[in-house]
């Protein structure tokens, strides 16, 4: 019998977008990608920022995404990638 392993963070965290996504679809009667359309600028360059880390293209020390990484955390040591 396969063991889930619950501690798994980066499935976890695509797990807590999808459901967040599909949440977000289910409540309001606008699709997420209408209301991504209608946002302000700064969103998009937020989005843009967000891309650029999931796909490493930002150098580290411009990448906000590893600051945030290296706060601590009670239980755990993050290991940044």
């Amino acid at each position: 019998m396969t063991k889930i392993k619950l501690h798994n963070p980066g499935f976890n965290g695509w797990a807590a977008v999808v459901v967040t996504v599909i949440i977000a679809e289910v409540m309001d009667t606008r699709t997420m990608s209408s209301a991504f359309r209608a946002a302000a600028p700064v969103s998009h360059i937020l989005w843009g920022i967000t891309t650029a880390h999931l796909f490493g293209i930002l150098p580290q020390k411009a990448d906000p995404f590893n600051y945030v990484a290296k706060v601590p955390v009670w239980r755990n040591q993050r290991r940044v990638v």
